[in-house]
């Protein structure tokens, strides 16, 4: 809890009242399972500001083999998507990030910037276990991404 609060004081978002931040979305396109185009991701935008919600974390996959994204990936296209979002009118903010796949070597990649932290701060990851099974070294990546924040 007190990773997230830290998280909403670094994006200035009301802890109590009627601002939301969503720090878990697939709202970039064509990165990912998420929206397949800019317009599906405009009008994922127009949703969560109808729904109350005021900045997102955009946090599309980094699986390897399957959604590989790294920094040099996602932020050219968040950018052009805050460009779309000023051009809409969507009052919508949006924050770096990624749903990172448990692997071994992560603790590296969040270290040397190929892959993003959430907000880009280099201090909070969003990682995704496989769905199957929790792997043996799980602790230990965890430990070691914790040193390496």
């Amino acid at each position: 809890m007190q990773g997230l609060l830290y998280i909403l004081v670094y994006l200035n978002i009301e802890v109590r009242g009627i601002k939301m931040i969503d720090i878990h979305c697939h709202i970039l396109p064509c990165l990912d399972d998420g929206p397949e185009s800019m317009e599906l991701s405009l009008e994922m935008a127009r949703t969560a500001v109808i729904e109350g919600i005021t900045a997102v974390i955009a946090t599309p996959h980094c699986i390897s083999g399957i959604y590989y994204n790294e920094r040099k990936d996602v932020v050219p296209v968040m950018e052009a998507f805050k460009h779309r979002l000023n051009m809409e009118g969507i009052a919508l903010d949006i924050y770096p990030g990624l749903e990172i796949r448990l692997e071994p070597n992560i603790a590296v990649k969040v270290a040397d910037r190929q892959l993003l932290s959430l907000c880009d701060q280099g201090k909070y990851m969003l990682v995704e276990l496989p769905l199957s099974s929790v792997p043996p070294d799980t602790e230990q990546v965890v430990f070691e991404c914790m040193l390496k924040a």
